[in-house]
């Protein structure tokens, strides 16, 4: 009995379910920006070559972001989109000293 109970359990997990969902080598979140963002450059100016070029420079950026971290850009933008999510944290390392005034009751 003590030979069962120290075999390993195996259980099959799937590649695909713990890949991230990319679209040429970006997070498809980034890259479907940088496809619309273009796209709205290119319809707001009417100019193939700002709508290419801001699609670009936002892939690249997405492309970056990706391959450092790519929980960067949720972490940065976390203050931004929803700012009451912030708090404060108590760091016990700074010293805050409090203002402290006695009354005399004589």
């Amino acid at each position: 009995m003590a030979t069962e109970a120290n075999t390993a359990v195996r259980h099959i997990v799937y590649r695909s379910i713990n890949k991230p969902l990319m679209l040429m080598g970006v997070d498809r979140r980034y890259f479907f920006f940088a496809v619309v963002f273009g796209a709205a450059v290119f319809n707001l100016l009417g100019s193939l070559v700002g709508g290419l070029g801001i699609f670009a420079v936002l892939y690249a950026f997405a492309n970056w972001a990706t391959k450092t971290d790519p929980q960067i850009l949720p972490i940065l933008l976390k203050p931004v989109m929803n700012p009451d999510s912030v708090h404060t944290t108590y760091d016990p390392g700074k010293l805050q000293l409090a203002d402290i005034t006695v009354k005399d009751t004589k």
